[in-house]
């Protein structure tokens, strides 16, 4: 055997992810016991998604793999320096260091189109009935506003809350109930798709929803007339943008959720990747 060992070593200790974008550092090593003859020297970069499960219901398998990236760096040349005249490796061990950087597996999402810059909005109300006596006690109405459907990762957006609530409550539960919250979140929705393992017109999906910034807020008080709350909510650093391709095997999705005691609002909202600042107006 002319060849003793072929082996490529990555810069972080196996186990450890690479994020999007980063740069791949690595060496090939090789030891060569006899001359001999490399026509060329590749190193591939091979990255999928994968989504597999059992459905509980049916005990049927699903499971699907979509190829999103595939790249190659050539370090032929560098090899060629450990030739000889007649391109023969020379015996003895050889090392050779190469540099990759992982593209971005996600489609830019530019938000300069006018739509992304609209205000987007919910409205909900709901009669409240007294547990024991069954009769109306009054409503409670809640409006989400939120300042542009497009938002970036880092960026603080204007929120308006108006809240209505006309219930009456006895006065000696008046004061125990004064302080309650409605919870405000900005969650992530992960959405999976997978294809049936033997018969592949059918697919099931499966979805996961994650808080990834929560804010409370007092609601509004007894009689009160309608209540505007203002509030500057800041989007969390590093959230992939919203997925643009619409049946991938893996989509992410945010929207603004208002969790109140009698009903719950939701705002959908797009994060973005590129946003043109607006000019600031003297």
């Amino acid at each position: 055997m002319r060849i003793n060992y072929f082996d490529l070593i990555l810069g972080k200790e196996p186990g450890i992810p690479y994020l999007a974008g980063e740069e791949i550092i690595g060496k090939i090593e090789i030891h060569v016991q006899e001359k001999t003859r490399i026509a060329r020297l590749t190193v591939r970069l091979l990255g999928q998604s994968h989504t597999a499960w059992r459905n509980k219901a049916s005990d049927i398998m699903y499971e699907s793999k979509e190829l999103i990236m595939d790249d190659y760096v050539d370090l032929t040349n560098d090899l060629a320096l450990h030739c000889t005249e007649a391109l023969e490796i020379s015996e003895g061990k050889h090392r050779m260091e190469f540099k990759m950087k992982e593209v971005l597996i996600y489609s830019l999402l530019n938000l300069d189109a006018p739509h992304f810059r609209q205000s987007v909005r919910a409205h909900d109300q709901v009669n409240v009935i007294g547990c024991l006596c069954r009769r109306p006690k009054g409503w409670i109405s809640a409006e989400l506003i939120v300042g542009e459907l497009g938002l970036m990762p880092g960026e603080i957006v204007k929120i308006s809350l108006i809240i209505e609530n006309t219930t009456k409550r006895r006065k000696s539960k008046k004061h125990s109930k004064a302080h309650e919250c409605a919870l405000l979140s900005l969650c992530q929705q992960l959405d999976f798709r997978a294809q049936n393992r033997y018969n592949p017109q059918m697919y099931d999906e499966k979805f996961l929803t994650i808080a990834v910034e929560s804010e409370g807020m007092c609601k509004a008080n007894d009689n009160k007339g309608p209540e505007t709350k203002l509030i500057a909510f800041k989007i969390p650093e590093n959230l992939p943008p919203t997925s643009t391709k619409a049946n991938g095997l893996i989509t992410c999705s945010y929207f603004f959720k208002l969790d109140m005691e009698h009903f719950d609002l939701v705002v959908p909202v797009v994060i973005g990747s590129a946003k043109t600042a607006e000019p600031i107006l003297l």
